[in-house]
């Protein structure tokens, strides 16, 4: 990859990231109901995952992924599980 390539591509996402969207709303809702640190912690969660999916994405792992059916079912069962972690630590509060 060229240096400009990836230049490019971390430009566009830094973009990305900074554009408003649902992220940007989920993070106003929990820093108005729980209070600053609340929504500072979302945020830190949130940069987390788009770092981590663009060098998945950069390094071409999203697409070991997308061609290999165990890797996919097991990542779907990652994700239920972390649904029902959160889902219980909800009803917990």
């Amino acid at each position: 990859m060229e240096f400009s390539n990836l230049i490019y591509f971390i430009t566009a996402a830094i973009m990305l990231t900074l554009l408003p969207g649902p992220d940007m709303l989920f993070v106003i809702a929990q820093s108005i109901t729980l209070g600053k640190k609340a929504g500072i912690t979302v945020t830190f969660g949130l940069c987390t995952g788009l770092i981590v999916h663009t060098i998945a994405a950069a390094f071409g792992i999203s697409l070991i992924i997308y061609n290999s059916e165990i890797g996919f079912t097991i990542l779907k069962y990652l994700g239920v599980a972390y649904l029902i972690i959160l889902a219980f630590m909800a009803l917990k509060e």
